[in-house]
């Protein structure tokens, strides 16, 4: 497979020719729902706490600032160190998976692997639309599920937890429109064949 990203110019490699890797992703911790709201709600108790402490007369303000600096230090240490196994079992080999997007299809795949060996895949002819789950944003994590629709909008594929998901969404929406959907009559006549 080609990697685009080593090219001068990037996406000049048709299908026909080779598959050509366009983006990827490693799931963030947000794939794991459960664990990321959990973090994020302790996380939020420490922040209120300092908050708080801050909204406070100023005497009082000066005098608490520094016991409870350390408290939701400690606070947010314990939400840390429940989500550390979890962020670096992404990575691992062989565990960790990722999200690749070639100009041919959109893989689920082992991470780190040579070349393309798809847990699950798509191809760029199949899609139709991209959607982000609703409700399923997490702002602290910039991370949100995308869910691959097909014709009559059925659903082809989730993505759990996408770091920058926006990008990645507009990515295979770009991928689609450049290599996948048919050729409007207007440009059937190709580029060479004018003289």
């Amino acid at each position: 497979m080609t990697d685009m990203r080593h090219q001068a110019i990037l996406g000049v490699i048709p299908p026909s020719v080779a598959e050509a890797m366009i983006a990827w992703r490693v799931p963030s911790l947000a794939a794991r729902r459960g664990l990321a709201q959990l973090v994020d709600r302790i996380q939020g108790v420490a922040k209120s706490l300092f908050q708080a402490t801050i909204r406070l007369p100023l005497f009082l303000s000066i005098f608490l600032i520094v016991p409870v600096t350390l408290l939701c230090l400690g606070i947010a240490l314990v939400a840390w160190l429940m989500a550390a196994p979890f962020y670096f079992l992404r990575v691992v080999p062989f565990l960790g998976r990722r999200y690749l997007l070639t100009n041919q299809r959109l893989v689920i795949q082992k991470y780190p692997a040579k070349g393309i060996q798809p847990i699950q895949e798509v191809k760029l002819t199949e899609i139709r639309r991209v959607q982000v789950v609703p409700g399923s944003e997490m702002p602290f994590y910039l991370a949100a599920d995308l869910t691959i629709l097909g014709e009559a909008d059925k659903p082809l594929m989730t993505l759990p937890g996408v770091p920058e998901f926006e990008n990645f969404k507009v990515n295979i929406e770009d991928a689609y429109k450049a290599w996948a959907r048919e050729m409007p009559k207007e440009q059937v006549c190709p580029a060479s064949a004018m003289k």
